[in-house]
């Protein structure tokens, strides 16, 4: 009974270690406001804008109402406390005033330059707007409403506010049920976690409570937030893998010494690996000749297949059971800290035919591109962005090297790593890419196109997924979640520097053998995709 009871909290345990705890309701108040948008504190009290009537209120951390004023604009959208005034943001009229606490007196009114303003964050020098449908954050001038600053956003932004000294900022979205972290400093977005409401508005964070309004609900919402995470991890699906590697040998020679190299996936931020079995043409569970393991620590599962007869085939399914989840890095530049390893560095530094980082290309476009950047994330982002935004994807059929790709615009997801994996390495970034089985469609179909991307080393972080294909779609939340994030859909085989001593600069598997003449040969590498309901 002892053993029942350890097994069962152990399975709570890991099943608990999976789900990060971010966007999580911790305490719900309730409010009486017809629509409540804008949000902030002063300190000891909430204040919370109401765009159907127009008015303002404030209230205690319970949720009383303490007093209640007229909007001085028609549809107050956002607010904002500073130095003992309140600024409050109007969608109609499009301007922020800057009031009383008493809504008695109004000092000023300056235009805000929005199609359509949201919420509103006070600094020192200017204040902060979020944008439902401009796709942007400005910054505007106290005294006349000029842009002093923007940057890109994601759509329908409700709410915003910029809670330290750094620029760090906390958005809300009600149309996308989503948070998100970024900076005004970088104008960046760094990530974002869901809610479990619709109709995010007005946001405030004090350094240790995250607050956000539920419109359609009515509520104000204590949300988890924490530092101290550094994976935001969804829901878990369990999956099995049948990935079959073979040749059917049509003739009219022989086959000799068929090797098949299986890359064998580990345990990551992304997935756990349940088991691996093998099996033959015939359906009979076999084990592999060897299981080797080269420098970087991956390792292979290798068969020896010593003939081929013309006219028979032969086959390896190579059945892996895991689980897996979506995931996001909770990395900023503050996290980034310390070394990196000198191991590490003499690596995943390496030079390679696929990458030429030494070509005056690539030399000069790092040189370009990090030209008085000494900040190690911002270093990694810009990369980033730069192979997003100049290479489309286009599968030519092999793999040309880095300077060529980045000069004709286009490429395969390996492409992308390998001209990704230049400019980092380049930079003195340590790099390397990583080769997955993809779902495709639906829970069971297969893939046999597969894909890869790149993780980079953050020192005092680890190892962070990083897709520059992925990366180049034009919806900027896409941008935000693949720096750092992969999705629930990929079973990763293989991790490596380039180019591997059994895969060479292929992925997941590979396949090579000799012939007593001529033959036609067909390869066989595919992918199913099963859920393990179905197959007992």
């Amino acid at each position: 009974m002892k053993k029942r009871i350890l097994i069962i909290l152990l399975i709570f345990a890991f099943s608990f270690t999976l789900f990060s705890e971010e966007g999580k309701v911790l305490k719900t108040v309730k409010l009486k406001i017809k629509k409540p948008t804008g949000l902030t504190f002063d300190g000891s009290y909430f204040w919370i804008t109401d765009r159907l009537n127009a008015k303002i209120y404030k209230i205690t951390k319970s949720g009383n109402i303490v007093k209640s004023f007229d909007s001085p604009g028609p549809w107050p959208i956002g607010i904002a406390y500073y130095n003992g005034k309140l600024w409050v943001a109007d969608r109609i009229d499009k301007k922020a005033y800057l009031i009383s606490t008493d809504g008695k007196i109004v000092f000023k009114s300056i235009p805000i330059p929005a199609k359509t303003p949201s919420g509103i964050s006070a600094v020192e020098d200017g204040l902060w707007v979020a944008t439902e449908r401009d796709k942007k954050i400005i910054k505007i001038s106290y005294t006349d409403g000029s842009i002093l600053k923007e940057f890109k956003a994601p759509k329908y932004l409700n709410g915003i506010h910029v809670y330290d000294k750094n620029g760090n900022f906390f958005a809300s979205s009600r149309i996308n049920d989503r948070i998100y972290r970024g900076s005004v400093k970088y104008g960046i977005f760094y990530f974002y976690f869901p809610v479990k409401y619709t109709y995010s508005w007005g946001i405030f964070y004090d350094g240790q409570n995250l607050w956000n309004l539920d419109q359609a609900g009515k509520t104000l919402n204590k949300l988890y937030y924490s530092e101290k995470e550094n994976w935001i991890k969804g829901k878990v699906n369990d999956r099995i893998i049948r990935y079959r590697n073979g040749i059917y040998n049509y003739g009219p020679a022989k086959v000799k010494d068929l090797k098949i190299y299986i890359a064998l996936p580990e345990n990551k931020y992304n997935q756990k690996v349940e088991s691996v079995r093998y099996f033959n043409l015939k359906g009979k569970q076999v084990k592999p000749n060897k299981i080797l393991q080269d420098n970087t620590g991956q390792k292979y599962a290798y068969f020896l297949v010593k003939e081929v007869n013309p006219g028979e085939k032969t086959r390896i399914t190579t059945e892996f059971r895991f689980r897996h989840w979506e995931v996001q890095a909770v990395l900023t530049p503050e996290k980034i800290k310390g070394e990196i390893p000198e191991k590490i560095k003499k690596i995943y530094l390496k030079n390679g035919e696929r990458f030429d980082y030494n070509n005056p290309y690539v030399e000069k476009k790092v040189e370009e591109l990090l030209k008085g950047c000494d900040n190690f994330y911002m270093k990694v982002y810009k990369l980033y962005r730069f192979v997003g935004d100049t290479i489309s994807y286009q599968l030519y059929g092999g793999w040309e090297p880095a300077p060529i790709v980045l000069k004709r615009g286009s490429g395969s997801c390996s492409e992308y790593s390998f001209s990704f994996l230049a400019l980092l390495r380049k930079a003195g970034i340590p790099a390397r890419y990583v080769g997955t089985i993809s779902r495709r469609g639906d829970d069971i179909g297969f893939d046999d196109v597969f894909h890869r991307w790149v993780e980079v080393y953050f020192p005092g972080f680890g190892w962070v997924p990083v897709d520059p294909d992925a990366g180049d779609s034009k919806d900027i939340d896409d941008q935000i979640f693949f720096y750092g994030g992969t999705k629930r859909r990929y079973l990763i085989t293989t991790r490596h520097v380039g180019p591997s001593p059994y895969l060479k600069w292929e992925y997941n598997s590979v396949m090579y053998w000799k012939t007593e003449g001529k033959a036609k040969i067909y390869e066989e590498r595919v992918a199913e995709w099963y859920l393990p309901s179905k197959n007992k």
